[in-house]
């Protein structure tokens, strides 16, 4: 037996010896008569040390009955709990495949309790996010922490998902820039990010004498990546001069899968017809989406909005540049809406335009669309990078996209070649502007504003075209259906639609159109600036075509009328 079980049968043992004596003076205690109050004051007196007594004895009493208690308690236990049952008669059933017991329940149980050792401390749980973060990126949450990666080199930046709204410039030195991608390298993953700019910093930005200066992304770095994001400008605020949303300086910049939405520019709601460049009639306050200068830059996936006027993407200079799968909408209005106001550039010139100058003093046409906008995909003949290098614009490649209501869309005529797939253009003021060494394929547009196709330029040589002219309700303006000059062209133009189109739109070899447009009469002049040489024509519509007296050695398959003012041109039906 245990010490402690000693020790409890001790005290029983005690209680029952005692229990005698203690019942004989509980006898004599309840015998005893006391009164509460006596007047023999020698009896009262005596009360005290007889209670005391008494109590004594009942305190020890109890103390003797709870150990005894506990007693009997242990032994009823033991009792009623014994070590081993009886084993049931049970049917004999197949043994179970033995099933190893837990490393817990198998180990021998140590006879000594063991010392205690030192807590472990926890390991840390892995950060994790309601967000994708790939492998190797650092995340960030804010936008001065945007503009400080920007700077850096060699980044994989995740930014947080959420709105961030644009207060500030975030460079001292250049607050004419917001954000300035200096850094190269550089990958910026910003899927569900959208970020805010309030035009009011454009409108704070300090005046300077760079028109070209100001600008909300600059992309200076090479090898920079944005994935994602929503860019949109708050506001109609404008800057004091031109801006541009992003500008690409650097070479191999991607973005892909980003919307831009651009807003803020002076004058707005009148095209051109107030002037561009130079001697313009009001204060040019322009903005356009994106300038490029860079070499081997990617656009894709992209959904752009230009609601200012300015150009969506213009080129200066830069080198293989894709574009694919891009949507962009600008913004158009009917003229007779000019009418209406009372201020404004307009009402100031009598509602006359003034630009073009073969236009100027001319009341504005009313009943048809107004571009707001500038051209979509552009092209300039040349441009200077970051080296300081100016050099020809080189090929453009344009696949699968879609533009809609610029002034003109697919307007690559300044480029050195171009290779355009899959693309459709609608309701703009020039479907496709075309360069030298050109291949156009499974392209379509309409003719609703402006001419389906244009080749501007007398020098450009071997475009090798195939256009599909999409049927529209929509039709308005006296223009052609297509402008051409140049030589070696290739052009075949369809027509997919049931129904005869509404106006009669002429397909001219040997004009540019209004470009050139003035009261020059000098022959050798006219004729060196819309000539047309060696044109191949196929044309599945029932436009007719005209052969201008610039046009020689072309040879046409019309299924609409010919008519023909050239030199050893050749006509006949399909």
């Amino acid at each position: 037996m245990s010490t402690y079980e000693y020790f409890v049968i001790g005290v029983y043992l005690v209680f029952m010896l005692s229990l005698g004596p203690i019942t004989a003076d509980l006898k004599g205690l309840i015998a005893v008569r006391i009164k509460p109050v006596s007047r023999d004051w020698k009896r009262q007196r005596a009360c005290p040390a007889l209670r005391g007594d008494m109590m004594k004895k009942f305190i020890l009493f109890m103390m003797v009955c709870a150990a005894g208690f506990a007693g009997v308690y242990y032994f009823m236990e033991q009792k009623t709990a014994p070590e081993t049952a009886p084993a049931l008669k049970t049917t004999p059933v197949p043994d179970p495949v033995p099933v190893p017991a837990p490393a817990e329940e198998t180990a021998s149980k140590p006879e000594s309790i063991p010392e205690p050792q030192p807590t472990p401390e926890p390991e840390s749980e892995p950060v994790t996010y309601d967000f994708e973060v790939r492998q190797g990126y650092k995340v960030i949450s804010s936008l001065d922490e945007l503009a400080e990666y920007a700077a850096k080199d060699g980044n994989k930046i995740r930014m947080k998902p959420g709105t961030y709204e644009v207060k500030k410039t975030y460079y001292a030195d250049d607050p004419k820039i917001i954000f300035n991608f200096s850094g190269s390298d550089n990958t910026f993953d910003l899927t569900d990010v959208r970020i805010e700019i309030d035009t009011q910093v454009y409108a704070d930005m300090p005046n300077t004498k760079d028109v070209h200066g100001y600008m909300g992304f600059n992309m200076v770095g090479d090898h920079i990546t944005i994935l994602g994001g929503e860019f949109e400008d708050i506001g109609e605020k404008v800057g004091p001069r031109g801006a541009n949303e992003f500008v690409i300086m650097g070479n191999d910049f991607t973005m892909k899968g980003s919307s831009v939405t651009i807003r803020g520019s002076s004058p707005y709601g009148y095209g051109d017809m107030y002037g561009k460049g130079r001697g313009a009639f009001v204060r040019l306050q322009k903005h356009a989406l994106m300038s490029v200068m860079g070499d081997r830059i990617l656009i894709e996936d992209c959904d752009f909005k230009v609601f200012t006027y300015g150009h969506g993407i213009h080129m200066h200079g830069s080198q293989d540049n894709v574009f694919r799968n891009v949507k962009m909408l600008g913004a158009m209005r009917l003229t007779d809406e000019i009418y209406k106001e009372k201020t404004g550039p307009a009402a100031k010139h009598d509602y006359k335009i003034m630009f073009p100058p073969w236009m100027q003093g001319e009341k504005i046409p009313k009943g048809e669309m107004l571009s707001l906008t500038e051209d979509g995909i552009r092209a300039y003949v040349r441009g200077t990078n970051k080296e300081g290098e100016t050099r020809n614009t080189g090929h453009v490649t344009i696949e699968n996209c879609t533009i809609v209501r610029m002034r003109g869309a697919v307007a690559l005529a300044a480029a050195s070649s171009a290779t355009v797939t899959d693309t459709t253009v609608r309701e703009s003021a020039g479907a496709y502007g075309l360069p030298s060494n050109c291949t156009v394929r499974r392209c379509k547009g309409d003719a609703s504003y402006g001419p389906l196709v244009y080749i501007p330029y007398s020098n450009r040589r071997n475009a090798d075209v195939e256009l599909e002219l999409v049927e529209t309700d929509k039709d308005s303006g006296d223009h052609n259906l297509a402008n051409i000059v140049g030589s070696n062209h290739r052009i075949k133009i369809t027509y997919a639609g049931k129904t005869r189109p509404k106006s009669q739109r002429q397909i001219v070899l040997g004009s540019t159109g209004d470009r050139y447009r003035d009261d020059n009469t000098d022959e050798k002049e006219l004729r060196e600036k819309n000539y047309a040489r060696a044109v191949t024509l196929i044309n599945e519509t029932p436009h007719p075509v005209y052969l201008t007296e610039f046009s020689s050695s072309c040879e046409v398959i019309s299924r609409g009328s010919v008519k023909d003012r050239g030199d050893d041109n050749d006509k006949e039906r399909p």
